[in-house]
């Protein structure tokens, strides 16, 4: 993929399904991520990818295709151009040079154009030239990020479908990482980082809470037939209630969706319910509800989400007031069987963070379970 003259690597399986059907999985680190399943009209094709509101429009040669990586979703015309072809070669190459030493825990400092800073968490492991890892920041991860150490340079990639982000640093002497961060055709940022085996983030559970003045959570939000729900319907009577700020376009989501679907089904035992309020990236209804249909089908989704608005943030907020702000997608907001607030997790680290997601889990599965236990 070329992203104004930066390469971005990337792996893809291409196997025939049926006698004219073709499935194109997508090998990002770990993960492996299915397209939807397309035709060949002559040599042309329109490769849909996974869930989200993106394709790639190529057309096939004999070991190869070309075209574009496309993004319908945004106001512009986003199209980034991208060509494959059969290799066994690995996404980044090396040279004979005996690759540096990074550390497994960083500081790190991203700085827009502008000026203004984000911090984050690396962590990374290395064997030999290969590395891989993620960035941890205070409402995501970059989720799974792979590549290699060439001499004193660190390069590290990752495209899912909607993230296509391309990392180079030059290690120093004194083991900082100096870099550049390239997110499609549309965002760049300097970037630094310091070994810290303690750096940490802030309390994601701290970051997000009821404004003075509101007792109480509540919504009402059309679902995708249009048939209005709300926390006061009966089926959230008397019952644990975690409510999921998503939208289909966010690979964050998806990995909170993943595990928070798989749990739902695993537990229709307990007096807990699950609501998305999906925040799309065009106000058309029918536009969101299809979105948010194709996800829940894709992801098993058993539980209700319904259209709450756009995915601006501070548009969000507005339909929320009592929330001091929306900071991120997604956030899950936690309620007890009196509807009072017992917990807000702002963003979500996914599998790709490794202990830190088993970590989530385990903390959200221990309090799910007790609230549960808890008498109305």
């Amino acid at each position: 993929m070329n992203m104004d003259g930066q390469i971005l690597p990337f792996t893809i399986d291409l196997s025939k399904v049926g006698d004219e059907k073709y499935l194109m999985t997508f090998v990002n680190g770990e993960e492996r991520m299915p397209s939807d399943t397309f035709s060949l009209s002559g040599d042309s094709a329109i490769i849909s990818l996974s869930i989200f509101d993106s394709a790639f429009e190529v057309e096939f040669k004999e070991e190869s295709f070309s075209g574009e990586f496309v993004k319908y979703y945004r106001k512009n015309d986003y199209r980034i151009p991208v060509t494959a072809q059969i290799s066994d070669n690995p996404e980044f190459s090396v040279s004979d040079t005996s690759p540096a030493d990074i550390e497994e825990r960083y500081a790190v400092t991203f700085v827009t154009n502008d000026g203004d800073t984000t911090e984050a968490v690396g962590e990374f492991t290395q064997n030999g030239t290969d590395v891989k890892g993620t960035f941890l920041t205070p409402t995501g991860d970059y989720r799974y990020l792979t590549g290699v150490v060439d001499g004193d340079s660190l390069k590290l990639s990752t495209f899912d479908g909607d993230h296509a982000f391309l990392f180079t640093a030059k290690i120093e002497d004194n083991g900082q990482l100096n870099g550049s961060f390239w997110s499609g055709i549309h965002w760049y940022e300097d970037w630094t980082a310091v070994p810290d085996p303690d750096a940490s983030l802030p309390d994601p559970s701290q970051m997000t809470y009821m404004k003075e003045g509101y007792d109480s959570f509540n919504f009402e939000f059309p679902d995708l037939d249009k048939n209005m729900v709300s926390l006061n319907d009966e089926r959230f009577e008397d019952k644990v209630v975690i409510i999921q700020l998503l939208g289909s376009w966010c690979p964050n989501c998806m990995d909170e969706t993943r595990f928070l679907a798989d749990w739902y089904k695993k537990n229709q035992d307990l007096p807990v319910e699950i609501v998305g309020l999906a925040y799309e990236k065009k106000d058309d209804f029918e536009y969101a509800a299809k979105r948010v249909s194709k996800m829940k089908e894709r992801l098993g989704v058993d539980y209700p989400v319904l259209i709450a608005g756009n995915a601006d943030k501070e548009r969000a907020a507005e339909t929320l007031p009592m929330l001091n702000r929306v900071i991120a997608f997604p956030t899950t907001i936690v309620l007890d069987k009196d509807q009072e607030i017992r917990y807000i997790h702002t963003g979500f680290s996914g599998p790709g963070t490794g202990d830190h997601y088993i970590r989530f889990t385990e903390h959200f599965k221990e309090l799910i379970e007790k609230l549960a236990r808890e008498k109305v």
